[in-house]
């Protein structure tokens, strides 16, 4: 979406069904598990970012908005990495880099293997609204 100043929102939707961590099958079971992400009972992981200018996709900077982990909505920040392609989103991921208190979420230690923050790498292709 696109505001009358030209800034952008956008809105990710992730299926948490659909995670994968790094190539790593046990990993990546634990994130869907319900001691972690939930996926059964909290299919989505939701992204809804604050008006931002969007050169930012191409320079990289900062974005901010609401996250949605777990039923819980908090207020994020993500560092956008600089494009690799003059259509980022488009030709190329927009990757966004940003970190979470996993217990603000609701997520549990998982046998000591997390600390409180955990790192999230979002690698990200753009479609419009309704397709």
């Amino acid at each position: 979406m696109r505001n009358a100043r030209g800034e952008r929102m956008v809105v990710i939707d992730l299926d948490a069904n659909g995670i994968d961590v790094s190539e790593s099958k046990m990993l990546t079971r634990i994130a869907k598990s319900d001691s972690f992400f939930g996926a059964t009972k909290y299919p989505n992981i939701l992204f809804e970012s604050d008006w931002h200018d969007p050169d930012v996709l191409i320079t990289g900077g900062t974005v901010q908005g609401n996250v949605t982990i777990r039923g819980i909505k908090r207020v994020e920040t993500f560092r956008i990495t600089p494009a690799k392609c003059s259509r980022p989103g488009i030709d190329c991921d927009v990757e966004a880099i940003g970190s979470v208190n996993r217990k603000a979420y609701g997520i549990g230690s998982v046998s000591g293997v997390l600390a409180p923050e955990v790192e999230l790498t979002l690698k990200v292709r753009f479609r419009t609204s309704g397709s």
